[in-house]
């Protein structure tokens, strides 16, 4: 059996940046999140109610000590997670009322997957199949979890999907060989990235309950990566396309392909859309190995594309957002949050969207507030 490597891709093309369009989108205050005592933090995680959950380590270094974390509503107080028999936890997702999966180990190479109750209390393994590990990356506010499993001591996986509430198993009946969940809607729909056995990756979106598992298309060159999931079964992702490698956007049910690269000059990678079709993504001015990213949000239906520092009120410290499909996520409402570069180190952030000309008043009330954070999983 062969699992799926989800690699950067190394790259040779040059790019050109592409000024900030002129937007109706509204700016951002920053907040930056870290549990006390952690040197770096990313997020994992991000609901309606804007609770992040996320990871922290006490340094950069590989394996160096650190802690799972949940915030309340708008990313007020921070709340440090642990497993049964106070494992460090590493959060995958949350919810709206508050349910949070993960992991935690319990060896070098065994791992245990959980779903916590509202508001993150007490925890509830998920059910797993002998041998194997399992990897949750998402779940949707009837609890209904989805990510990828693989057997122990092995690079790669399969995609699952459970039942409301973590209850349940259903291994996705994906095209190809190996694949990976990302995303899940309210109805259930599964977004995804699979591999064919020629190594070749596509994009796939399932019926509810995982059921039906169908690529999505591509814009043209066949490699195409599926990242985030709306409720209406848009599914946002990158396609290569005769030349590069583009953000895209579908329809309703994964159908009729958009190409969103057009906004930009060079590679383009869409990974999240909320429920207004606003999409999240990241736009390389360079080859992807040595490039610089440039975090992009749209409008809705995924039009004026807009560089996201320039909406940002006050990053006085000059802090360099980052974002992958794995930490990068985008409310109902319009909050963001990604991973950031300050002087301090990498920190998660949390963005929230402020109506001009109350900007300037929540500006002015936010900066003695702020803390400072970042991402990375050690």
């Amino acid at each position: 059996m062969k699992l799926l490597r989800i690699a950067p891709l190394a790259l040779s093309v040059g790019f050109v940046i592409v000024p900030a369009c002129a937007s109706a989108l509204p700016k951002y205050v920053m907040q930056e999140l870290i549990p006390a005592g952690m040197s770096l933090s990313y997020p994992a995680g991000l609901n309606d109610n804007g609770q992040i959950v996320g990871g922290s380590a006490t340094n950069s270094a590989y394996g160096s000590p650190g802690a799972g974390f949940m915030t309340g509503a708008n990313g007020q107080g921070i709340t440090v997670l642990t497993g049964p028999q106070g494992e460090l936890v590493r959060p995958g997702g949350i919810n709206a009322i508050g349910q949070v999966v993960g992991t935690y180990d319990v060896s070098v190479w065994e791992v245990r997957s959980f779903i916590t109750a509202p508001n993150g209390l007490g925890m509830t393994e998920l059910s797993s199949v002998p041998g194997f590990n399992l990897f949750p990356t998402t779940v949707n506010d009837n609890g209904q979890v989805a990510g990828g499993y693989s057997p122990i001591q092995v690079y790669g996986s399969l995609s699952f999907v459970t039942g409301p509430n973590g209850v349940g198993f259903t291994s996705l009946d994906t095209p190809g060989n190996s694949s990976f969940a990302m995303g899940i809607n309210a109805s259930g729909q599964v977004v995804g990235t699979g591999q064919t056995p020629t190594q070749e990756s596509f994009a796939y979106i399932t019926d509810p309950g995982g059921t039906n598992a169908r690529s999505v298309g591509s814009l043209g060159g066949g490699t195409t990566y599926g990242w985030g999931i709306n409720k209406s079964g848009q599914v946002v992702g990158s396609s290569w396309t005769l030349n590069s490698e583009h953000a895209f956007m579908t329809g309703p049910n994964g159908t009729n392909m958009i190409d969103l690269g057009t906004q930009f000059t060079g590679i383009s990678m869409a990974y999240r859309i909320n429920d207004s079709a606003q999409v999240l993504g990241a736009y390389y001015d360079g080859p992807i190995a040595t490039g610089n990213s440039h975090i992009f949000i749209t409008d809705a239906n995924g039009a004026n594309a807009t560089l996201l520092d320039s909406l940002i009120l006050n990053n006085t410290d000059g802090t360099v957002l980052q974002a992958s499909a794995f930490d990068a996520f985008l409310n109902n409402r319009g909050q963001i949050a990604l991973a950031g570069l300050t002087p301090n180190g990498l920190r998660a952030i949390l963005l929230t969207p402020v109506p001009v000309p109350g900007a300037i008043w929540l500006l002015g009330s936010t900066i003695g507030t702020l803390g400072f954070m970042r991402r990375h999983w050690a």
